[in-house]
């Protein structure tokens, strides 16, 4: 059984989705018919977004995004990053990969080119 609490968070969301879709469509249409100047226009725009952000920001779906964005950047301070020199070598290793995959594929093409080449000579002599 849904408690009473539950309840009226699931009324206040969609009471905040439907504000924030409003405002959505709001900011996009003075956008679109409104004859100010763009720079007005654009500040308006923003207005409205913003205040959906923050409508969103109040949902269940909201708040569960926020709180992944904050585990987020918490995670990423963790993160040990490569030194310059690290960073240097890997990428002469990947490019000197990428330079010998590149001859053997251009080899192995024109092998196949010769070969295909050769049957198609026998072919012809055949007929």
């Amino acid at each position: 059984m849904v408690s009473k609490v539950a309840a009226n968070d699931f009324r206040y969301n969609k009471w905040f989705w439907a504000l924030a879709l409003a405002f959505l469509a709001g900011a996009l249409a003075q956008y679109h018919w409104l004859t100010l100047s763009v720079l007005f226009r654009f500040i308006l725009l923003m207005a409205g977004l913003t205040v959906c952000v923050f409508a969103l920001a109040k949902t269940e779906q909201g708040t569960q995004v926020w709180q992944l964005w904050q585990e987020s950047c918490h995670e990423v301070r963790k993160v040990v990053w490569p030194t310059r020199q690290e960073t240097t070598q890997t990428t002469l290793v990947v490019l000197a990969m990428v330079v010998v995959a590149g001859l053997l594929l251009w080899t192995a093409d024109a092998c196949f080119l010769r070969l295909v080449g050769w049957l198609m000579g026998l072919a012809r002599g055949v007929v």
